[in-house]
């Protein structure tokens, strides 16, 4: 579903994308809708209708300047009927939030896990789903977004890989967490959802988003739409170094063996804080590894902004806490190979358990379009 609708998207406006319009603005009254889409009065008021039944939106008295005669009403989102659950799975930690239909967290918890194998992984995942699924106790859930790392595909709702998971192969986590939960379970890579979340509301339409852990993750907005397919955009396994360095997924030379976290440390023998004190103390060869890694990063987000004519660039993940030993080297190099202007920040990957409830949301608005065609 797209993020953004224009005035040609609108001429085939529904009952979800009439939604989407109240939820972005905030409050507007019929007028304002019928202005905004071109629908006929007749058509905004039967979609009006459908929606307050549903408890989708709701509508409240506005604030009159004076005079007397009928008080004017408007529509805004109903925040107390239906909830969406997000969940954030990953290696680090699981965290799950409760959202509103206004995007606002109303309930949130986190768990680290400790299995490193599929069996016991996925308990611990079910039992998190399970907690998380007993915060909304007493709200109606439209449905459970998952971000997983890995090689995801959304649409069959299978995790092909989750690295450092041993045997963890082509899981059916939707399916299986659906039959659990007897809720629908949608999952998506955890830069999409990040991505989600973080461009809601701001305007821009071509984002790329970056996530460097210890492996790498990219998402990208295009026109407004979070490009989306199995194996796509796995721009850690882009080859930066010809026949260099092997890599987990069986390749030589991929971009995550020179500039994740993992890589890092496989290459140095130390840990992240361990290298990082040592490239701070002066030591040449740990401070070299870190350059190094900037120069890789900057050339490949040049290579994916080029292509794309990108606006904005995102980056997340826990290398950033060390940018000191490396930012200026990659924004130089950035500049110098991609001369067009991209806004650069840095973001939470925190938005990952909010980005995945936003694709719940949007999939239960999926079915609403369906169910009232």
């Amino acid at each position: 579903m797209k993020k953004y609708i224009n005035q040609s998207d609108m001429k085939q406006a529904n009952d979800a994308d009439v939604f989407l319009l109240v939820r972005r603005h905030g409050m507007l009254t019929r007028k304002e809708i019928e202005s905004r889409t071109g629908f006929s009065w007749g058509a905004v008021s039967s979609i009006v209708s459908r929606l307050m039944e549903q408890r989708y939106i709701k509508e409240v008295k506005c604030e009159q300047s004076g005079g007397a005669g009928r008080i004017p009403t408007a529509l805004t989102v109903d925040t107390e009927a239906h909830f969406v659950l997000g969940m954030d799975i990953n290696l680090s930690g699981f965290k799950a939030v409760v959202l509103n239909l206004a995007g606002s967290v109303t309930d949130s918890i986190f768990y680290r896990p400790k299995a490193d194998e599929k069996d016991g992984f996925f308990e611990e995942i079910l039992n998190f789903s399970r907690r998380a699924v007993s915060l909304a106790e007493g709200k109606h859930l439209l449905g459970v977004g998952i971000a997983m790392q890995g090689t995801v595909d959304a649409e069959k709702g299978i995790s092909h890989t989750l690295p450092h998971v041993k045997g963890w192969h082509d899981v059916p986590l939707a399916q299986m967490l659906a039959k659990e939960l007897t809720l629908p379970v949608f999952i998506a890579h955890d830069p999409d959802c990040i991505l989600h979340a973080a461009s809601e509301g701001t305007g821009v339409d071509t984002t790329m988003l970056l996530r460097v852990d210890r492996g790498i993750g990219m998402a990208l907005m295009v026109d407004g739409e979070i490009l989306e397919g199995k194996g796509m955009l796995e721009l850690g396994h882009v080859i930066a170094v010809p026949d260099g360095l092997p890599c987990r997924c069986g390749k030589r030379g991929c971009l995550e063996s020179y500039a994740s976290i993992s890589g890092l440390e496989r290459r140095s023998g130390l840990s992240l804080d361990a290298l990082a004190c040592r490239a701070r103390q002066g030591d040449e060869e740990a401070a070299a590894l870190f350059s190094e890694m900037g120069r890789h990063l900057a050339l490949a987000v040049s290579h994916v902004a080029q292509l794309f004519c990108v606006k904005e660039l995102l980056l997340c993940g826990a290398i950033w806490d060390h940018r000191a030993l490396f930012y200026p080297l990659f924004e130089e190099c950035l500049k110098k190979c991609y001369d067009q202007k991209m806004r650069v920040t840095q973001i939470s990957v925190e938005n990952a358990a909010k980005g995945a409830a936003m694709l719940a949301l949007e999939k239960a608005l999926t079915r609403m379009n369906e169910e009232n065609k």
